[in-house]
């Protein structure tokens, strides 16, 4: 249906290009004169899908995208899993021009509860730091992000604002200093700075914010909901939108959270694809993958996956809770891969067969109240 439409294409003959191509699942890379890549991407069939950019792709970016194309290259893979997989880490890798999507992972953050401090707080940080023993949320896409997840936790925690390192022995007795900072004469935050409140209170604000995060949410979201329900009723509409896209985007953090330390913590888990392929996934990341053949297609398979995972410097993964008992963040560097596997187990749950799971995979069965703006 589409070749009526194709002759017109004024980048026909790079059709060419596609002539090797597989029709197997895996991944195809477009590179420019200078070999340089413009844009990775994933396919079930590499050669429709490379040929669809000629036929039915519209998108504003895919002319520019044809015009510069001199070379096609492809790694086969043995299923839609291990090439959507591969895709991330060669997005990660190579930071192509034409992708927007995984490329920018270095800019994600996090929001940092300081348990290393006497005082606990909330700060915004690029890296976890490792054996800290603090809690984090995230990462997620960006510093402003952060600051809005941050900003919606304080809406309803009375935490300490500033910033200076307030040191055990401050109390009512030995203040730091002789006023209360800003925050707290404004009765949004708690100041131990002046000796305001006292250890034990302040300790299980934190404790329960900690819970919260950690555990269930749900007391933490409802306050949310009870505050933007009273600025409605008083008619501050800009304000109840604005405390909505923050709650909005602590729900979809703390969301994403729970699925993925329900994978994480599963330890080692190997299924069973359709056509007989199968997966090794091990703390949340592809360790291996294969076609059905016993053969030399299923070494190279896992040999490919494991790889491509070395390529990125093999960072730590961190699937097992510390001692601490808080589960350790996800890296930044992994937590595409981590997402991405996340949602084909969800997307394809009807479609593969679970061959080993060593601690169990299960997912909170009650669902987190969500503050998305509704259509219409």
């Amino acid at each position: 249906m589409a070749l009526p439409r194709i002759g017109a294409h004024p980048q026909l003959g790079k059709l060419t290009l596609t002539n090797r191509l597989p029709r197997r699942p895996g991944v195809y890379v477009f590179r420019d004169a200078g070999r340089r890549p413009l844009y990775v991407g994933k396919a079930v069939d590499l050669r429709r899908r490379v040929r669809s950019y000629f036929t039915g792709d519209d998108r504003r970016k895919v002319g520019g995208l044809l015009r510069e194309l001199h070379t096609v290259d492809h790694v086969e893979c043995s299923s839609e899993l291990e090439a959507s997989v591969l895709e991330v880490r060669m997005i990660h890798e190579l930071a192509p021009r034409y992708n927007s999507r995984t490329k920018h992972w270095r800019s994600y953050a996090y929001v940092k509860v300081t348990l290393d401090e006497a005082w606990p707080r909330l700060s915004v940080v690029r890296q976890p730091r490792p054996g800290d023993g603090c809690v984090y949320v995230g990462p997620v896409g960006s510093v402003g992000t952060a600051q809005r997840i941050a900003s919606a936790i304080q809406e309803v925690v009375p935490l300490r604002r500033c910033t200076a390192r307030v040191g055990a022995d401050v109390c009512a007795s030995r203040p730091l200093r002789s006023a209360p900072c800003t925050p707290a004469q404004l009765g949004v935050a708690t100041c131990p700075c002046a000796g305001a409140v006292g250890r034990e209170d302040y300790a299980a604000t934190v404790g329960w914010l900690v819970a919260s995060l950690t555990s269930d949410p749900t007391e933490l979201l409802a306050r949310l909901g009870a505050k933007l329900a009273r600025l409605a009723a008083q008619q501050r509409f800009e304000e109840a939108a604005d405390l909505r896209d923050r709650a909005a985007a602590l729900a979809r953090a703390l969301d994403r959270q729970r699925r993925y330390d329900a994978l994480r913590t599963a330890g080692r888990v190997r299924v069973e694809l359709r056509g007989g392929a199968w997966a090794v996934i091990e703390s949340g990341v592809l360790r291996g993958a294969g076609a059905a053949e016993a053969g030399g297609s299923s070494a190279q398979g896992a040999s490919r996956a494991q790889g491509a995972s070395c390529a990125q410097g093999a960072l730590p993964v961190g699937g097992e809770p510390p001692a601490s008992g808080s589960p350790w963040p996800v890296p930044r560097h992994l937590v595409d891969e981590l997402a991405t596997i996340a949602a084909w187990l969800d997307a394809r749950a009807g479609s593969f067969r679970m061959l080993e799971c060593e601690r169990g995979l299960a997912l909170p069965r009650a669902r987190l109240a969500s503050f998305e703006p509704r259509g219409g």
